[in-house]
């Protein structure tokens, strides 16, 4: 699913949907994302509904990273 929402209008509803599975199960979802992810979900979780997502981050592409360690994120 994250493959087709990728780059796609409504690609700003993927980082709410990882922030809720990482509360959920408490896994801190940081370590896969690059710097660029950090920032929109932190946007996106604090201070804009979802209507608002859509519009101020459409087609967002490429804001996670292989994983965690050598080769991941920095």
């Amino acid at each position: 699913m994250a493959d087709s929402l990728d780059g796609s209008a409504y690609a700003a509803l993927l980082p709410y949907a990882l922030a809720g599975l990482g509360a959920a199960y408490g896994v801190d979802i940081d370590p896969y994302l690059n710097s660029r992810g950090r920032q929109v979900t932190r946007d996106l979780r604090d201070n804009r509904c979802t209507a608002q997502a859509v519009g101020a981050y459409p087609f967002l592409m490429g804001l996670s990273c292989p994983g965690p360690g050598p080769g991941g994120c920095s």
